[in-house]
């Protein structure tokens, strides 16, 4: 009786999330056409069911159900595709592994994205595997993140640009018929198609729920490793933004990022790391490139946390009284040295790691004398969060003025604008010359590049 009992109580919930399926997707949405502002909404509401269905096999279990549901009723728009078999390819069914002995519909590019094509094709030179057989395939991800910046203070994950407001339709169009079209693949050997809002809303469940197992294997690793709670918050806020680095950081798992981010946190802090028992808590096997992917991702923290302490700078600093240059580019010529600096090596990461807040004031003190501005960096790090070791502001000053002064870093930011403010032209050339003289900083991607 008590077996009966707990079947009925899980496919009586399972019954009605059927309906609503049913129901919801009755009405769904492609990404194309007008009317996405509907199909935003109510991915939203699709969302929110998919994570609301408990743990991460009840959410297979409905989609499952739902798809052997559709089979029956003699439709085929399921929600996951299934990998073929070896045995399912040797009968003429496509192969759709990624790449697959070299030969598939379906290849994973160096970026971490996964493209489809509807036929069967060879691996290109954009492939991990790196063959040169096959056609150039672009990620049309990658091309949607450094297109996005009108939307890009919306933008915390690489699943962001799944959603309508990132798509450039002209321009893609073109990428798909030659680079195929993103596919996402799941940890249970299936693929989604992100065609239409539902498989959208499903890719970000999926994604949400996954965070959220990696953060809960993160605090217990911490515990059964004896960190204190700083280490613990430092961890989960470094996971964070390894996760906020969008497409950069797609094709690295969510676990070894959870691995990479307790180190940095416990090297931080000064706490001693044992890394072969991170991987075991983690239940993660040492890859080969571990060392390349916590190089990036420490250099990754340490540009998100000087490009905070730089707004948070500007933000407070009244004494100066910066609403009279607001006009300038502060920000973006402080960023610029700092971005300078990390290429030049001026800095090993055991000095980026110990003094970072005094490298970034510095940064500022020289973005500010570029526009003859006085401040000292003693004086910025007060107003920035707090004084630092004498010690060792001076040897880093001395460092950062001696390559400022020796490079002209800071010539095209400012000299450049100066002589051209000269020259008349029209209003519209002007204002297209304006911007394209001020650095963007890519703050996505690796150590992070300006595009002058």
């Amino acid at each position: 009786m008590d077996l009966i009992r707990n079947c009925l109580h899980w496919f009586a919930p399972l019954d009605r999330n059927l309906e609503f399926l049913k129901n919801a997707l009755a009405k769904d949405y492609p990404l194309t056409g007008p009317g996405w502002e509907k199909a935003m909404q109510n991915m939203h509401d699709l969302q929110e069911f998919f994570e609301g269905l408990g743990s991460l096999d009840d959410l297979y279990k409905t989609i499952e159900a739902y798809d052997r549901d559709l089979k029956r009723t003699a439709r085929t728009d399921a929600l996951l595709q299934k990998l073929v078999t070896p045995e399912a390819v040797r009968q003429g069914v496509a192969e759709n592994r990624p790449c697959s002995y070299g030969y598939s519909q379906v290849h994973v590019l160096e970026c971490g994205q996964a493209v489809y094509f509807g036929n069967t094709v060879a691996c290109g030179p954009s492939c991990q595997g790196g063959s040169n057989g096959g056609p150039p395939m672009s990620c049309i991800m990658c091309d949607r993140r450094k297109n996005s910046r009108p939307y890009g203070k919306d933008l915390k994950r690489w699943h962001d640009l799944l959603r309508p407001p990132y798509m450039f339709l002209a321009r893609e169009q073109s990428l798909v018929d030659l680079c195929g079209e993103p596919v996402y693949l799941d940890l249970r050997g299936s693929m989604i198609l992100p065609r239409e809002i539902s498989r959208v809303a499903l890719i970000r469940a999926l994604e949400s729920k996954l965070e959220k197992i990696v953060e809960e294997d993160i605090k217990n690793a911490c515990t059964e490793l004896g960190y204190d709670q700083q280490v613990t918050d430092e961890a989960l806020r470094s996971f964070d933004t390894l996760l906020d680095c969008l497409s950069g950081f797609k094709g690295i798992p969510l676990r070894l990022a959870g691995i990479i981010s307790i180190a940095l946190a416990a090297k931080w802090h000064k706490k001693r790391c044992n890394e072969d028992a991170l991987f075991g808590q983690l239940q993660v096997h040492y890859p080969d490139d571990y060392r390349v992917w916590s190089g990036n991702a420490q250099l990754l923290l340490f540009n998100r946390l000087a490009i905070k302490q730089i707004e948070e700078y500007i933000a407070n600093a009244q004494p100066l009284n910066l609403k009279s240059y607001v006009r300038l580019p502060l920000k973006k010529t402080a960023c610029r040295l700092w971005v300078l600096l990390n290429e030049h090596r001026i800095f090993d990461d055991g000095q980026l790691l110990q003094d970072w807040k005094a490298i970034t004031c510095t940064c500022i003190e020289q973005a500010l004398l570029s526009y003859h501005i006085q401040c000292k960096a003693d004086d910025i790090a007060k107003i920035a969060g707090g004084a630092l070791p004498v010690m060792a502001l001076n040897m880093v000053h001395k460092k950062v003025t001696d390559f400022a002064s020796n490079t002209n870093w800071a010539r095209s930011l400012y000299f450049c604008r100066r002589a051209k403010s000269h020259v008349k032209e029209p209003a519209s050339r002007e204002v297209k010359d304006e911007t394209s003289e001020e650095p963007i900083l890519d703050y996505e991607i690796g150590l992070a590049h300006l595009r002058l």
